[in-house]
């Protein structure tokens, strides 16, 4: 390491702080030599031209990391994390980065892959030399080893999707009527005017995304057009790519023009003026939300949600029917007191508890086929999305799903007050 001047024809340009790297200790495993400059685009743009002048060549983009790799100081699973790590748009992100340049996934599927070697050479010895007094590998322990193999090709696989929330953020779609607030729920959530706000509908035409870290976890927001019955052929497109932005979402946001009971019967039934007659509106609501009569039992709740709810308690998942009373507690506190003004008060009277604290039914049979069991569907895949993004925390998730849907009101009174 040495401290002067980066001199041209007598002339100092800069006072420098040069470092050598002798090889192989260097991230490409060559000679390398750092110059530091007070930086500036005169002052560096001087010492490349220089640099360059005196024989030097321009680096190309990536061309680092390409030597490294062509070396063999890093494989191409950590070459493509350099990126990763640059490009991070959350702490959690560039960690996820960082762990991956270290060479961790490269080790594990290193590890996978001369399991699978070791199953072959068995297999291949006790074929092609019966022979030889070699120790012959029974049925079973093949099938031990495969299966091996298999769960942890099966725990890389989930990985990925985890992996890929992280990278990509997870897809927030706000969705809405036009003029119910998306695009200022937006800039409010952005803390900025991204998008266009005015007092007339349809403002928003296209789609805007824009990323945003919530306590590590990025979401990619999506602010969409209002859905209404097209009044041109520009708004129709902009329609459209709104529904496909919220087939395509992770985590659906539904923005109305109020909160509360005002916001539900402004969604559900277009009125404005419902002070005087929400508790009537409320009620249709529900009419079309729930059935009087419970539907015939059929699996609502996949079991990849009940093995997230005990990956993040931190218990051993084990398919089967008998849960834990306390898991029931979960469901209510996580689905049914999220999904809807009003609905879990509403199935606690259409499913009561018998004299020895047990429900006839489940409480998802008496929701409707045509509103609330796709409703259901929806905020259970969105649970999940937002388990993954939590990265199986327990107390990260509760934090992300108070912030996403926190608990609705029940009762009439409170409703109204909303």
């Amino acid at each position: 390491m040495k401290y002067g001047h980066i001199v041209d024809n007598n002339e100092i340009i800069d006072e420098v702080l040069v470092t050598y790297f002798k090889k192989p200790k260097s991230y490409t495993t060559e000679d390398m030599c750092e110059i530091n400059t007070h930086g500036g685009n005169i002052v560096t743009r001087k010492i490349l031209e220089l640099c360059l002048k005196n024989g030097a060549n321009l680096a190309e983009p990536g061309e680092f990391t390409k030597r490294a790799f062509l070396n063999g100081r890093i494989d191409l699973l950590q070459a493509e994390s350099v990126i990763d790590v640059i490009n991070a748009k959350s702490e959690r992100e560039a960690k996820t980065g960082i762990k991956q340049l270290e060479g961790i996934l490269s080790k594990k599927i290193n590890e996978i892959k001369q399991e699978i070697l070791d199953v072959m050479v068995n297999v291949d010895v006790s074929i092609d030399y019966p022979e030889y007094d070699v120790e012959e590998v029974t049925y079973q322990e093949i099938s031990n080893m495969l299966t091996s193999v298999k769960e942890k090709l099966e725990k890389l696989e989930k990985s990925f999707d985890n992996g890929k929330l992280i990278k990509e953020g997870i897809k927030t779609a706000i969705i809405g009527k036009p003029n119910a607030g998306k695009s200022s729920l937006l800039n409010a959530i952005l803390k900025e005017d991204r998008a266009i706000v005015t007092e007339y509908e349809g403002t928003t035409r296209d789609t805007i995304e824009e990323f945003v870290n919530i306590e590590g976890i990025p979401l990619k927001l999506i602010d969409t057009a209002g859905i209404r019955n097209a009044k041109d052929e520009v708004e129709k497109i902009g329609i459209e790519k709104s529904i496909k932005a919220a087939n395509n979402a992770d985590i659906i946001i539904r923005s109305v023009a109020k909160v509360g009971i005002i916001a539900l019967v402004d969604e559900a039934t277009g009125y404005n003026k419902v002070k005087e007659r929400a508790k009537d509106e409320l009620q249709k609501f529900l009419n079309r939300f729930l059935s009087e009569e419970a539907s015939k039992w059929v699996k609502t709740f996949n079991d990849s949600f009940f093995e997230m709810i005990y990956k993040m308690r931190g218990w051993d998942w084990k398919m089967t029917n008998k849960k834990p009373g306390v898991v029931g507690q979960w469901i209510n506190d996580i689905v049914y007191k999220r999904l809807a003004p009003g609905v879990y008060l509403e199935l606690q009277d259409l499913n009561p508890k018998d004299e020895n604290g047990h429900r006839k039914e489940k409480h998802h049979q008496y929701l409707s086929n045509e509103t609330g069991k796709p409703m259901l569907k929806g905020y259970l895949n969105t649970i999940e999305a937002l388990g993954r993004a939590a990265d199986y925390d327990w107390d990260v998730f509760m934090t992300l799903l108070n912030k996403a849907y926190p608990v609705q009101a029940q009762q009439y009174d409170t409703l109204l007050d909303k």
